[in-house]
């Protein structure tokens, strides 16, 4: 994990819905605290029930932890 934190480094934002959450905590990963969506076809789809995990990386900018939070859809398992 510490090997794909260094390899977003030129991204925004990381994120992910690990299964065990204390591994990634310790690693400077942080809780999602607004709603998470998928987006699909133009529509947002609301993901009740998920949790999902942010690591800031050097180009972050400031983050409303609250805002709503989405990704592209993916078949199986959109986060």
């Amino acid at each position: 994990m510490q090997q794909l934190a260094i390899q977003i480094q030129g991204y925004e934002l990381g994120a992910l819905s690990p299964a065990d959450t204390s591994l990634y905590a310790r690693l400077g990963w942080e809780f999602w605290q607004g709603p998470l969506f998928g987006r699909k076809d133009g529509a947002w789809i609301p993901i009740p029930g998920e949790r999902a995990m942010i690591l800031r990386t050097p180009n972050t900018p400031e983050l409303d932890l609250h805002a709503p939070l989405s990704v592209e859809w993916r078949d199986g398992e959109v986060w």
